[in-house]
């Protein structure tokens, strides 16, 4: 699992509260007995709830034996040495159990084979050293197990301690030094990043606000201690800012919950899961989608444990899902929904459960998660960034001498980026004292990339298939392309198909090494609007949706005028607010594509602050940027824009005129009756079929007449029925409603009747005949 990592000879196994009692003086005796044997103890003073790395994993992993030290502490429930047990035998290790004092050892491991050193030490120690130097030790089979779900609980066990692996916020970063020596381990003082969980109470208002929990600790040390806490009683809604360590204190309890169920089989069954992976529409059901994202899980079986609380949820990234979409993409008129109040309403009333999510997108859903409690995960403060950066004294000067810098890296993840990309470098980490945050957030990832390039190509006899620039560009149009499209509903997962690299293959394999995306299994894409037909592809997530972030805003800058393009469009597809001042410096960019996507990702932020700048870019020479503008002005609302969106049903272009008519459609104003009643005379069809849709969409009366009229409109076969679905949005007006009537009877005929009913039998034909997945 570790690949490419030194090896140990033993590994030791203990509680950290009985060291002086049996591992310290094993340690010494081993080396004066054999002073070059290698050894990995955890000299780490940490909690077990508060371990966020897959260090002691890493060190089983890379041992060859595993000495378990048999002491009074052992027989803690949350005790190290027993999820170092579970490890061992998942990673089929050799271990020999060591007895300090009188205790029967875990029931997972009662029948291996004891060695007491508290009646005689010496002759102990002379057993285990006779077991150490006898090379045909096999790994001990461990205690049979009734537990039907041991092989799932081992693999989900292995999947989080790969991703912890991977972890940025980990206390022992990714490393990126190319050379280690066996005492490293016991050496290298722990650098730790321990966050505090702020309780919150769930207030029934709109949008669900948090407020403090009456009677509740200032803070909790754990996810732990809050989860048993007698105010969340095993449902707790986990928050916190992006790169906060939401997802790492997730993993890290699934982790534990994992060794405990291996453990004791009477613990519940975990069940960790991304939400970006659930289909929101239709929605799937919670246990049939939990059971396609592991193998071992029943739909019914597992339904039965959540009912009976024999299961533990976590499930994480609830911001992940993105905000409302349409309901049909191809037919936005149907009206909108948000996945992430759907997601809340398949979870379970009852049960074991943790769900995160980031504390501003939990903030704008109209629905509140039925849950317990909420915990906010708290930015660091002073005193926890100078213990992060002890040993790097010159980056803590710098970070320190910078309040804004400072600022900006009071998230985990950051700063672990930052002392990962800059501890070699101190000089020039100086360079980012004007950057502001979202230049910040780029550089950092920037300098990250670089660094784990090099460390990857320093363990290559060979050249790496891509260089640094390259690497770079692919990752930065791959990322642009994926969510620029409009037929892609997720908006944290890249495709294999987004890569437009000669050996997409290689690339993605390359991207993998260097930690940066990671297999998220498959996603359905629509091939291209309007077909319906869908084709299913490989998915791959970012190390952390801060990555995605990085890679976007340098697309902004990119020499390509189509991946400046797709990065705007990008960011109107996320509704990123961070977009909004680019966006409007990009209304100047010397490519018209460029100008009018800018001008769209406006549109979609909804800000007040784009709406001079989009009024003046009605002015544009190049008709899609003013197409753009009007559509934007339109999703903004603002009424200062009726009368310029009047004027722009003149253009010259009929694209323009159409996209204007729709945004006046946005305003009840009656001052844009008129001008939308003159439309329907437009010469272009596109501009009529609009402006009826328009005046559907105001909702006043007196647009029925008009409307009426529109139902024998020989142009177009579309003109009519747009008549009829505008008609319908007047369900109290007789008027409209007789009309409609007498359409369905036949009474009300388009003059082309023939044309437009041969061309709706053949466009049902091809809806029934056309493919479906």
């Amino acid at each position: 699992m570790f690949a490419d990592d030194i090896r140990y000879d033993v590994f030791i196994s203990y509680a950290r509260r009985d060291a002086g009692l049996g591992a310290a003086p094993l340690e010494d005796a081993l080396k004066r007995w054999k002073p070059d044997l290698r050894i990995w103890r955890d000299v780490r003073d940490l909690d077990p709830s508060q371990d966020f790395t897959a260090e002691i994993e890493k060190g089983i992993e890379g041992s060859d034996r595993v000495i378990v030290c048999i002491t009074p502490d052992v027989k803690r429930e949350d005790s190290f040495v027993r999820r170092e047990i579970q490890y061992a035998i998942l990673s089929k290790k050799p271990i020999f159990l060591a007895r300090f004092t009188d205790v029967v050892p875990p029931i997972s491991v009662v029948n291996l084979t004891w060695i007491d050193f508290f009646p005689d030490w010496d002759a102990g120690f002379a057993k285990l050293t006779g077991w150490l130097s006898d090379a045909t030790v096999k790994a001990a089979a461990p205690a049979p197990s009734t537990d039907p779900y041991r092989e799932y609980v081992q693999t989900l066990y292995a999947d989080v301690i790969e991703d912890l692996r991977r972890s940025v916020f980990s206390t022992e970063t990714i490393s990126l030094r190319a050379v280690e020596s066996a005492g490293d381990v016991a050496a290298r003082p722990a650098r730790r990043l321990t966050p505090k969980y702020i309780p919150y109470a769930l207030r029934d208002d709109d949008p669900p606000t948090p407020a403090p929990v009456t009677g509740a600790p200032a803070e909790f040390d754990s996810l732990r201690d809050a989860y048993l806490s007698t105010g969340c009683d095993g449902r707790v809604l986990l928050l916190g800012e992006p790169g906060a360590g939401k997802t790492t204190s997730l993993l890290a309890f699934a982790r534990d919950a994992a060794a405990a169920r291996l453990d004791d089989p009477r613990q519940p069954l975990p069940v960790f899961a991304r939400i970006s992976g659930w289909n929101s529409n239709p929605p799937t059901p919670l246990t049939e989608w939990l059971a396609t994202q592991h193998d071992g899980l029943q739909p019914d079986a597992l339904a039965s444990l959540i009912e009976h609380g024999d299961a533990l949820l976590l499930l994480d990234g609830l911001d992940e899902l993105g905000n409302r979409r349409p309901i049909d993409p191809d037919k936005p008129e149907k009206g909108d929904y948000d996945p992430r109040e759907r997601f809340l309403a398949i979870l379970p009333p009852s049960g074991r459960l943790i769900l995160s999510s980031r504390v501003e997108d939990y903030r704008q859903i109209g629905q509140q998660a039925r849950l317990n409690c909420a915990v906010r995960l708290q930015g660091l403060d002073d005193a926890q960034m100078q213990a992060y950066l002890s040993n790097a004294p010159d980056l803590w000067e710098i970070v320190s001498g910078d309040a804004d810098l400072k600022e900006a890296l009071r998230t985990p993840l950051l700063l672990a980026l930052f002392r990962v990309g800059f501890e070699s470098s101190p000089e020039e980490a100086r360079k980012l004292k004007d950057l502001n945050e979202v230049d910040l957030n780029t550089h950092i990832w920037n300098v990250f990339i670089e660094r784990r390039w090099k460390f990857e190509q320093a363990r290559s006899t060979e050249p790496l298939p891509y260089t640094i620039e390259e690497v770079k560009d692919e990752l930065v149009r791959g990322t642009a392309s994926a969510f620029s499209k409009s037929i892609r509903t997720s908006k944290t997962l890249v495709a294999r198909s987004d890569f437009s690299s000669r050996e997409r293959k290689s690339f993605i394999e390359l991207a993998q090494q260097l930690d940066l995306l990671q297999p998220a299994g498959t996603i359905w894409l629509r091939l291209a609007p309007p077909s319906r037909e869908r084709d299913r592809v490989s998915a791959y997530r970012f190390l952390h949706l801060r990555l995605r972030d990085a890679l976007l805003f340098a697309g902004l800058r990119h020499a390509d005028a189509i991946v400046r393009a797709k990065a705007f469009a990008t960011f109107g597809f996320l509704e990123d607010a961070r977009s909004i001042e680019p966006s409007i410096a990009a209304l100047h960019d010397p490519e018209g594509i460029v100008r009018a996507a800018a001008a769209t990702a406006l549109g979609k932020c909804r800000n007040e602050q784009a709406l001079d700048p989009l009024i003046a870019a009605l002015r544009d020479p190049d008709n899609d940027v003013r197409r753009a503008a009007a559509s934007a002005l339109g999703e903004i609302k603002d009424r200062r824009a009726v009368g310029v969106l009047i004027a722009a049903l003149h253009d010259t272009e009929g694209i323009v005129r159409a996209a204007a008519a729709t945004a006046l459609g946005n305003f009840t104003n009656v001052q844009v009756l008129d001008p939308l009643i003159a439309a329907l005379r437009d010469p272009d069809t596109e501009v009529r079929r609009f402006a009826v849709d328009a005046l559907g969409a105001t909702g006043d009366n007196q647009a029925v007449k008009p409307l009426i009229a529109m139902l024998r409109d020989p142009s177009s076969n579309s003109i009519p029925y747009a008549a009829v679905a505008a008609l319908r949005k007047f369900p109290n007006n007789q008027l409209a409603q007789a009309a409609l009537a007498e359409f369905v009877a036949g009474r009300i005929k388009p003059r082309n009747e023939r044309s437009l009913w041969w061309r709706l039998i053949g466009w049902r034909f091809d809806r029934l005949t056309r493919r479906r997945p």
